[in-house]
């Protein structure tokens, strides 16, 4: 991370070691930087350099790099303070990585655009997918920060509130892109509210200062996991507004029907694989995922039409194939990284 004059160019001699502060250094683990880099910028609030990560999804190492959030001092590049995406130790929220899996677990890092509010002071952060994304036998519990909404203070780094909105992820359903930042009126009642859109297609609406959802979000079930060593969460949570802006499921109704011969074909083609509704697990056999990965409203995000109250928001079906398989040598170091214990590693193919 640089500060440059912004009439000379030249790096600020007193910010970080001239100008430069390295953000592999200072982490309560190592991190290779094949591993570990940014992928947006990091937020100024209150005089508060706010910066996330972006690290590689699979096992790259063991432990994995952290997805920790800083905050530094915007004149001298002091480290201020550390919050942690994976709780540690005694930290609030470390139960929910049980038999100890927080010591060993990373990434749920913020790679995604953050947003803040200045007024308030606080920071909005999309929190990723704890490691791997599609595998998490080895990370039993619903893994707290990992796929959440989390508030913080920007002059000290601690949660303000926060809202899980993917337990225990196994689709690679991180949030994707900035939460936008919205006053809206419910029931003749003023909110300052936060809207997150997903890759689910759903859009979760917060009030920003309390982290209450405006409308009612219920734990609805959803299918378990046939993966030998998985325990994928029983329930997952379901806004009751808005409606979802795209298709969810990949059921013989959703399927390409332009003639009665190629709905057929494309049938008996789905049949080959596990598919379903939103929330059907990763298989050895294969599960076509709807929304894939790279979609509903992926990096993209969404706009907000002050005047009119409007949010617009682009999407992508783009279904994805996600088979999961036990490691084998011939397949590469990242599969042989993954043989260090046992486990299974995804295999991923998106198709159009």
């Amino acid at each position: 991370m640089f500060a440059l004059d912004a009439k000379t160019g030249k790096p600020v001699a007193g910010f970080g070691t001239d100008g430069r502060v390295d953000l592999t250094q200072g982490l309560r683990r190592p991190v290779d930087p094949n591993y570990y880099t940014t992928s947006t910028p990091p937020v100024i609030v209150r005089d508060v350099i706010v910066v996330g990560s972006s690290v590689f999804d699979f096992w790259g190492s063991r432990p994995s790099p952290p997805g920790d959030v800083r905050g530094f001092d915007i004149t001298t590049g002091r480290l201020f303070w550390t919050f942690h995406t994976v709780p540690q130790g005694e930290e609030p929220g470390v139960e929910t990585w049980e038999k100890g899996s927080w010591k060993e677990a990373g990434n749920a890092n913020v790679w995604a655009p953050m947003s803040a509010d200045e007024e308030l002071g606080y920071v909005y952060l999309p929190v990723s997918t704890p490691t791997n994304d599609y595998y998490g036998g080895h990370r039993p519990g619903d893994g707290l920060y990992g796929e959440s909404l989390v508030c913080i203070e920007a002059a000290t780094g601690k949660k303000v509130w926060h809202y899980q909105l993917v337990h225990h992820g196994l689709w690679d359903y991180d949030p994707p892109a900035a939460p936008n930042l919205i006053d809206i009126t419910v029931d003749g009642k003023p909110i300052r509210a936060v809207a997150q859109s997903t890759k689910q297609a759903f859009l979760y609406v917060f009030d920003r200062v309390t982290g209450k959802p405006v409308w009612p979000i219920e734990e609805q079930p959803v299918p378990a996991s046939t993966v030998p060593g998985e325990m994928a969460s029983k329930t997952q949570p379901i806004p009751s507004r808005p409606a979802p802006f795209d298709l969810q499921s990949a059921r013989d109704e959703d399927l390409i029907a332009l003639t009665p011969n190629i709905h057929k074909e494309a049938i008996e083609i789905a049949n080959l694989f596990d598919r379903g509704g939103l929330y059907t697990p990763p298989s050895l056999r294969g599960s076509i995922q709807v929304p894939g990965n790279g979609g509903g409203a992926s990096w993209s995000g969404a706009a907000v039409d002050p005047d009119t109250g409007l949010l617009y928001v682009g999407t992508y079906r783009v279904p994805s194939l996600i088979k999961i398989e036990k490691p084998e040598p011939w397949r590469g170091p990242m599969i042989s990284l993954a043989l260090r214990k046992p486990g299974y590693q995804a295999q991923e193919d998106c198709r159009s």
